[in-house]
């Protein structure tokens, strides 16, 4: 009984939780780098430059190596 009674709470939390759900989307471009060693090209930086004027929605990340 005590079961029933919690799956029952679960469920009804679900359906109204899944009511709640935004219905926008937004689209996120990722630009990725690796292995700079401490040095950033001048040419990257003009590219990423010109990729955010372009697109608010845009992230660099780095995988490391940054600092040697």
């Amino acid at each position: 009984m005590k079961n029933k009674i919690i799956i029952g709470i679960t469920f009804s939390l679900v359906l109204l939780m899944s009511g709640c759900v935004s219905k926008q989307t937004a689209e996120i471009n990722v630009l990725a780098t690796t292995d700079l060693h401490g040095v950033i090209p001048y040419e990257l930086t003009s590219y990423v430059k010109e990729e955010r004027k372009k697109d608010k929605n845009l992230t660099l990340v780095d995988a490391g190596d940054f600092f040697d």
